[in-house]
């Protein structure tokens, strides 16, 4: 049907409910539209038409702009335009039934291309299909091409089937929520067990200590990390609390921490994770630090347990305390070195407890003459250090304090060395003030603090502006620090991933394979390992990472792993698109028959597919990749061949026919094309070939010559034995009268004419069987015959000329031979003269030695019969060979033959749809072999 008809139709539009919008989401949560038909609802449309005796039912679904039907009997189409809809004027009713008894008489629908056009609607009953909730979302209707009413009974019927249809509905939407419910129930099963895999594998073998304990603070579990790091077994740990094994004065605090932590998330307003560095009694009684990371797990808001990682961080606290007690004792060391005191309502610096030797120890300053080493220190300072500390000093003379500062001081070396001075002052008199202070060379310090600030600049500066990204993960693959790169390749801002398990964003098939790395990793397995796998966008999508993994765990500035990842997307998009490649290539190049390979230009085979192989050798690549050097450019002209050197040379593609042989079997016929091999600045390297072996066709081209050359000849020859009987016909009968004569010399003359007239007939009685086989109009070829029983028959013809050469004639004829459609006297003809043939061939061998062999047998395919006549003659010839079907060609001597016997046994043959071949070397006998087809529905009996 036309459905452009439909669409162009402008007729009035139906009016859309006050709830449209909620009809159309109820039609659509049964995800009927557009799909296949369904025996239940093709049923119910079915029995609609029996009921209704009406050639058309449908089951139709109104759609915001179309109706579509679910099911429908009598139309082709399966859909329509609303706005030509009968059915939308159902859905308005308010009993849901709409009958129209004629559409041509009705204004709604006079002039709807349904009624007008190709389908012809006249007569409709529709009964609204409304969901529980009192939504019409489509129809269940009647109609029929002929002006008619519908019966109550009818309409009853239809309302009774409509609620079919929903039940039909209802049931299918219902299965389909529980399947989708089953489905996602299985899904999240299988997310929960891998989950809990995951979070096993992770806890059991993780390097750090780990803990689950209750909310009164009782182990539940404890890996191995954390009975190693406290020193007790896993039983005994399992009857402990955290309490127990935590020193005292550590309780409190940790208790406060966690109660907070809880309390925030339980009112949302904070993490349930909290952080405290913390005191552990071991089970030998030894004090030892962790540093804890506590993290509760609630359910319905209350509190289920806590699971903790303890680091062990004795050795840093151990070195940190070292530290502070040197310091300590540094401080102690210099507060005598250096003093300083005020007098006179001016500042003066005196030295009184520090000479020059134990200065120049201190920091070696140049001479000045009558100065001592502390005024000295004092002028060397630097102009800006020197004015600060005056005013400095002056604000602070009056008041009895410390203070401190650093200042830059010029050596004898030249170089500025950085100090740090601090002083007390202590009010002696009115006048005077004695400062006591300690001075402390800093310059290695502040060289180390800015070689850290530049290191630090450098670092952040990489960090910020590297492609690479680079991460931080705890033992059990939290990120805990994160590059801005993160945001350019994966779409994350720098912070949205830390605290989250990096291995949750693996893609399933790498997740196993990537956890076992970070365990190596964590263990001490390996120190380094690299990785590549897949990481999920924000946006959803996959990129793939490639991620050099480091233990940091016992570097106490990271104590973790780090993870350097580059974004190798595109890389992997494009090895799978060369993988691609190379495979269509691979597939291509080995699908096919044609030789292809690849020579450089020393005539190496660098590249040889399968049917090169076989074609050429394998033998060819043996030297691939060897240096070949030419004494001479004649020497190499010698190995290349001429085609090689043109390609070379010229950059031209050649195209020829070439015959070769391979491993001994008879030469064969390639056409072979070849063209320059370019690298990738274009320079030719070498020769691209493909060789295809058109023996077969160049066979079937010489039939087909032959073929054409023998029908042509045909028709000529044919014409030429009409014409020349009709004066045969005359000589022969002028004959006959001289015969009659009384003149013996007359009779005897007419005689010899009509012999050789005879013999003219005999001739052109040939010629026309030459022509005949190509377009016999009559002939009963179609028979089905004994292939077995015309060789018997051929031999009744032929035996006695076999006998007087005293031919041994053996057979060999199979049994089990199908009959095939042949006529009969055409092929004992063949027969006849193959046998023929090779009597005459075999005079020439000794009485006692000469041989025919006659065999029938079907082929290994079993879709023809063959024929084979085998002498062990003197053979033929190349020459001979190629010309023994040609017509009038003959190796007897003048007068014994006419050269047409096997041009005609040939046409004979071909015109059967079977072939003739010929097998013969010279000294060596000739054997025939006939092909004739079985019939097209005729298979080989079983065997």
């Amino acid at each position: 049907m036309n459905n452009g008809l439909l669409t162009d139709y402008c007729g009035p539009a139906a009016l859309l409910q006050n709830h449209e919008e909620q009809r159309i989401e109820a039609l659509h949560s049964y995800n009927l539209l557009d799909t296949p038909p369904e025996p239940a609802f093709d049923d119910l449309a079915l029995l609609v038409t029996e009921i209704c005796q009406a050639p058309i039912a449908i089951v139709s679904l109104m759609d915001q702009d179309r109706q579509w039907f679910k099911a429908r009997i009598g139309l082709t189409f399966s859909q329509t335009p609303r706005e030509v809809s009968f059915c939308d004027h159902t859905l308005r009713q308010k009993d849901g039934l709409l009958v129209v008894p004629d559409a041509m008489r009705d204004a709604r629908f006079e002039h709807n291309p349904l009624v007008t056009g190709e389908t012809g609607i006249r007569a409709y009953a529709g009964v609204s299909l409304v969901t529980a909730s009192g939504q019409a979302i489509g129809t269940l209707c009647a109609l029929d091409t002929s002006p008619r009413d519908f019966s109550p009974a009818q309409c009853h019927a239809l309302r009774t089937l409509s609620r079919q249809v929903m039940a039909q509905m209802d049931l299918k939407r219902l299965l389909a929520e529980q399947q989708q419910l089953l489905t996602e129930q299985a899904r999240a099963a299988e997310a929960l067990r891998e989950s809990e895999a995951r979070f096993r594998s992770t806890f059991d073998q993780a390097a750090i200590g780990m803990g689950i304990a209750s909310p009164d603070g009782r182990f539940i579990e404890v890996n191995a990390a954390l009975c190693h790091f406290l020193g007790y077994s896993e039983a005994t740990l399992l009857e402990m609390t955290v309490h127990q094994v935590s020193v005292a004065e550590d309780n409190d605090k940790n208790s406060r921490l966690r109660q907070a932590a809880l309390n925030a998330a339980a009112a949302g307003e904070g993490s349930r994770t909290y952080r405290m560095e913390k005191r552990y009694r071991r089970s030998d009684g030894q004090i030892v630090w962790g540093e804890l990371s506590g993290t509760a797990v609630f359910s319905s808001g209350k509190p289920l347990y806590a699971i903790g990682q303890i680091q062990d961080i004795t050795e840093r606290k151990q070195s940190e305390e070292r530290l502070a007690h040197l310091m300590r004792s540094a401080r102690c060391l210099l507060w005598s070195a250096i003093a300083w005191e005020v007098e006179d309502g001016g500042i003066r610096w005196e030295s009184l407890h520090l000479d020059d030797e134990a200065g120049q120890r201190f920091l070696p300053l140049p001479p000045i003459p009558g100065r001592s080493y502390f005024e000295r220190a004092y002028l060397q300072r630097h102009p800006e250090d020197r004015k600060r500390t005056d005013q400095y000093f002056r604000q602070k003379i009056h008041q009895d304090e410390s203070f401190s500062q650093e200042f830059r001081c010029q050596g004898s070396d030249g170089e500025w060395h950085w100090l740090y001075e601090t002083f007390h002052l202590e009010r002696i008199d009115e006048t005077h003030w004695r400062v006591v202070g300690v001075v402390t060379d800093i310059t290695d310090l502040k060289r180390a603090t800015e070689e850290l600030q530049n290191s630090e600049e450098r670092l952040r500066a990489l960090t910020q502006f590297s492609p690479d990204m680079i991460t931080i993960l705890e033992g059990e693959g939290s990120v805990r620090f994160q590059t801005g790169a993160t945001s350019a390749v994966l779409g994350y801002s720098q912070t949205d991933l830390i605290g989250q398990n990096a291995l949750d964003y693996l893609h399933p098939e790498d997740r196993a394979e990537v956890t076992q790395v970070l365990l190596d990793l964590v263990s001490g397995e390996s120190q380094v390992q690299t990785k590549a796998f897949r990481v999920r966008h924000a946006d959803g999508s996959w990129r793939w990472l490639e991620a050099v993994g480091n233990n940091q765990m016992e570097n106490p500035a990271i104590r973790g792993i780090v993870l350097n990842s580059r974004d190798i997307t595109a890389r992997k998009e494009a090895e799978e698109a060369l993988r691609r490649s190379i495979g269509l290539l691979q597939a291509v190049m080995e699908g096919t028959d044609d030789a292809i390979f690849v020579k450089d230009r020393q005539g190496r085979y660098l590249m040889l597919n399968t049917a090169g192989t076989r074609m050429i050798g394998a033998g060819v690549l043996e030297g691939a990749g060897q240096e070949v050097v030419f004494a001479s450019e004649s020497e190499r002209a010698a190995f290349l061949p001429e085609s090689d050197r043109c390609v070379l040379e010229t950059g031209s593609v050649q195209t020829y026919e070439e015959t070769a042989a391979s491993g001994g079997a008879a030469a064969r016929t390639y056409l072979t094309t070849k063209a320059p091999y370019r690298d990738a600045e274009g320079n030719i390297v070498g020769v691209l070939g493909i060789s295809r072996d058109i023996t077969e066709h160049k066979r079937l081209q010489g039939q087909i010559a032959q073929q054409e050359k023998l029908a042509s000849l045909g028709g000529l020859v044919a014409g030429v034995a009409h014409e020349i009987n009709n004066p045969l016909a005359v000589i022969s009968g002028q004959a006959q009268l001289l015969q009659m004569s009384s003149d013996a010399q007359i009779r005897a003359d007419g005689t010899a004419i009509r012999e050789m007239a005879q013999r003219a007939a005999r001739i052109m009685d040939s010629l026309r069987s030459y022509a005949r086989p190509a377009g016999l109009a009559g002939s009963s070829r179609g028979n089905i015959c004994d292939l077995n029983h015309v060789v018997h028959s051929s031999l009744d013809v032929i035996a006695h000329k076999l006998r007087n050469f005293e031919v041994d004639l053996k057979m060999e004829l199979s049994e089990d031979l199908p009959p095939i459609p042949m006529d009969t006297g055409e092929i004992e003809q063949v027969i006849v003269n193959l046998l023929s043939n090779a009597g005459d061939a075999l005079r020439t061998r000794p009485i006692g030695t000469r041989e025919v062999r006659i065999k029938t047998s079907l082929d290994q395919a079993g879709r023809t019969v063959l024929l084979s006549i085998t002498d062990n003659g003197p053979g033929m010839t190349e020459a001979v060979k190629t010309r023994i079907f040609d017509p009038f060609f003959t190796t007897k001597d003048t007068g014994e033959g006419t050269g047409l016997g096997m041009y005609i046994s040939y046409g004979i043959v071909a015109a059967h749809g079977g072939t003739i071949t010929v097998e013969t070397r010279e000294g060596g006998g000739a054997a025939f072999r006939v092909r004739l087809p079985l019939p097209a529905n005729k298979s080989a009996p079983p065997r």
